[in-house]
């Protein structure tokens, strides 16, 4: 090798080392689950959808990805289903009382969390009122 394709190694190796520290500046270090339009704790009444949205940030709090290779399952889909939507978020039915783990994560990045999602009975509101009156006593 000559000195100068010597000297090209050793730019392309420190420019290398540059793109390396900005790529491990931008990794994910947390991964966070938020439920829209429900507070937490997680209670659902059976028949309800709700989309959670998994995001994950890093260390400085920024958010570089969402969605990427993420993963959402449900501990028990006879009570609470589950569905990918590809994007980074998940739809939640709920199917019958109980109550499951929701797990989701990032196996690229080893990053996970998890969820308690509660499913309550739904509450039969009347939509009639009646009375009746009995017979009169003299």
């Amino acid at each position: 090798m000559t000195h100068h394709e010597i000297h090209l190694l050793e730019e392309i190796r420190h420019e290398l080392k540059e793109v390396l520290e900005i790529l491990r500046s931008h990794r994910p270090t947390k991964i966070h689950s938020h439920f829209e339009g429900v507070t937490m704790p997680i209670t659902l009444t059976v028949g309800q959808t709700v989309i959670e949205t998994v995001t994950e940030s890093n260390a400085a709090g920024n958010v570089p990805v969402v969605g990427a290779d993420i993963t959402v399952v449900s501990s028990d889909p006879t009570i609470a289903s589950v569905v990918d939507n590809g994007d980074g978020t998940a739809t939640w039915t709920a199917v019958a009382p109980g109550t499951v783990t929701d797990t989701y994560g990032d196996s690229v990045y080893g990053l996970s969390g998890t969820d308690t999602v509660t499913v309550v009975a739904a509450v039969e509101v009347p939509t009639e009122i009646a009375s009746a009156f009995g017979t009169p006593t003299p």
